[in-house]
C-alpha cells in the first residue's frame, strides 16, 4: 500500500522529493503483518483488472481495508531487503509510456549516490506493450549494489498504468530475476480491456 501511495506521489509531488524506497529500505517491517491484507494461489484485481498466479510457497501483502487496493507485494528477504511488487494506478497525469520509465528512473536517480548502469527495452506484460528497465545502483549507507528491474505498462486506452517491480541485490539478481519472471509468465488482463 505504501508503494502504491508513493508511485502516486512519483506523478504529483515535484522531484526534489525522496523516498528512498530502491535502497533497501522498503517495505517497513510489518509489511507481512497479520493485519495486511494477504492472497495466495490465484490473485485477481477487480480494480484495475489484472490477474496472476503468486508461486506456491510465496504470499502476497497489501494494507489492510478500507486502503485502496492496487495490488500486492512479496517481501523475498528483509536482510537484504529484497522485494517484488505488483501495481495497478490511473494515469492521471495521461503519461505515455516513456514519460512514465523516464519519471520513474528520474526517482531512482534522485534517490540514489551513484547510478551505475541503465538498460531499457520493449517487453510484453500478458496482452500489453511494456518497457522492461533494469537500473544497477549504489545508495548512501549500503554496501550492496542495488537492481531495480521493472516492467512497465499502460491499458490499450492509456487509463491505467501497471508496474512490476524487483527490487534486489546484484548478488541475488539471477535468481530473483528467475522468481520475478515466473511472476510475469502468469500476468494478464482480467475485467478490463
Amino acid at each position: 500500500m505504501k508503494r502504491r501511495i508513493l508511485i502516486l506521489l512519483f506523478l504529483f509531488w515535484p522531484p526534489a522529493i525522496s523516498f528512498g524506497e530502491s535502497c533497501g529500505n522498503f517495505p517497513a517491517p510489518g509489511f507481512d503483518a497479520p493485519e495486511m491484507r494477504h492472497f495466495v494461489g490465484r490473485y485477481r484485481n477487480l480494480n484495475y483488472g489484472f490477474a496472476m498466479t503468486i508461486p506456491k510457497g510465496l504470499t502476497g501483502h497489501d494494507a489492510p481495508t478500507p486502503a485502496p487496493h492496487h495490488g500486492f507485494g512479496v517481501v523475498l528477504s528483509w536482510e537484504p531487503r529484497v522485494y517484488i511488487d505488483f501495481d495497478g494506478s490511473y494515469n492521471a497525469n495521461d503519461l505515455s509510456l516513456r514519460e512514465t520509465e523516464e519519471k520513474f528512473l528520474g526517482y531512482l536517480r534522485q534517490d540514489s549516490a551513484s547510478v551505475q548502469s541503465v538498460s531499457s527495452k520493449a517487453f510484453k506484460l500478458g496482452p500489453l506493450l511494456a518497457r522492461r528497465q533494469v537500473v544497477y545502483h549504489t545508495c548512501a549507507g549500503h554496501k550492496d549494489v542495488f537492481v531495480d528491474d521493472q516492467v512497465i505498462a499502460l491499458s490499450r486506452d492509456g487509463s491505467i498504468t501497471y508496474t512490476a517491480w524487483l527490487m534486489t541485490t546484484t548478488s541475488r539478481y539471477e535468481k530473483d530475476r528467475k522468481l520475478f519472471e515466473k511472476f510475469l509468465r502468469t500476468w494478464k488482463l482480467s475485467n478490463i480491456e
